[in-house]
């Protein structure tokens, strides 16, 4: 009977232990999940937060303090940490490179060791290769590199980087520009969201696709018209009256057109005639005027023996002439 009694207390001495996990591992039935939030970071610090839950058949969380083990293919991440509620937390934080940073989590389930995984993608935002560049120009339409414009005309080209997620562009972030014609700088920074750079013009008329690309690859363009409007391509050349006997006058008027036909505003002209006239400019420059005009007059020699007189306009490298008939 005494064995007996023995036998039954030491029965009741070891069974509160029985069925109970060793401290700091998961039951040998438990399941574990893991998840990341977000998904896919910047590099240079930026950090994804590492969740693993570790529940008990039933759904009810393993006991306090149970141990996770950590580790990463790339990043950097605390070795370990330990379950509250059945939640175990932890901070992926990324560095200088980017790929695919698989973290991986280990637990002690029983005798044998459980693991998960799960990837987080570490890029480069800073270059943000899925933006949309939207690139504007002012003016849209810029003069050559000319007499009026001796080193050029100049046309205010912006670049608005609109990243995929929605998020701000840091001030700073490089963009770099190019452009088919004109000359334009290799690159500039952000501030607010868009760069700011200047095309400047040559002297060759045309076109000038300007384009925007930032350093992921994203980019946009935008079209400059580099036109001659202050150059005379036509100069029409007429006389009021067109005969004149000798010591009289006759009002010039010169019209200039550019190449497209439209009048040519503020551009030089000067006058001159041949033997037998003189100009009231006396050979100053005139500037045409809107509707692309300068008038000047023309006075016969009272003494010339000329029969008629050639009065010439000239606008930079432009000429027109007409020819006044002089009467006796």
């Amino acid at each position: 009977m005494k064995s007996l009694l023995m036998i039954l207390g030491f029965l009741l001495i070891i069974m509160p232990g029985c069925g109970k996990e060793p401290e700091g591992t998961a039951p040998s039935d438990a399941t574990m999940t893991i998840s990341a939030t977000p998904s896919e970071i910047d590099v240079n610090g930026d950090i994804s937060v590492i969740t693993v839950i570790v529940t008990r058949p039933s759904g009810l969380p393993v006991d306090d303090g149970t141990l996770i083990i950590f580790t990463t293919t790339l990043g950097g991440i605390e070795l370990e940490a330990v379950t509250t509620n059945g939640v175990a937390t932890n901070h992926l934080i990324s560095g200088q490179d980017v790929g695919t940073a698989t973290v991986t989590a280990q637990t002690t389930r029983g005798v044998e060791t459980q693991t998960v995984s799960i990837d987080v993608a570490i890029v480069n935002k800073s270059s943000y290769p899925d933006a949309t560049v939207t690139v504007s120009a002012n003016p849209v339409q810029i003069e050559p590199q000319n007499e009026f414009f001796p080193e050029g005309d100049t046309s205010t080209i912006t670049a608005l980087i609109s990243p995929s997620d929605g998020r701000n562009v840091d001030d700073g972030t490089m963009i770099f520009f190019s452009t088919s014609l004109g000359t334009i700088a290799p690159e500039a920074p952000t501030l607010g969201g868009v760069a700011t750079n200047y095309l400047q013009s040559g002297p060759q008329p045309g076109t000038a696709t300007v384009k925007a690309v930032t350093r992921g690859g994203a980019q946009g363009t935008v079209n400059v018209t580099i036109q001659d409007t202050f150059s005379a391509s036509l100069i029409i050349v007429t006389a009021n009256p067109s005969e004149v006997p000798r010591g009289g006058t006759s009002t010039i008027t010169a019209t200039l057109y550019n190449q497209f036909g439209d009048f040519v505003q503020g551009a030089p002209v000067q006058f001159s005639t041949t033997t037998g006239g003189s100009m009231a400019s006396a050979g100053a420059i005139l500037i045409s005027n809107a509707f692309g005009q300068v008038t000047d007059i023309l006075s016969v020699n009272q003494s010339t023996s000329v029969s008629s007189i050639t009065v010439t306009a000239q606008s930079q490298l432009q000429t027109g002439s007409v020819i006044v008939t002089v009467t006796q």
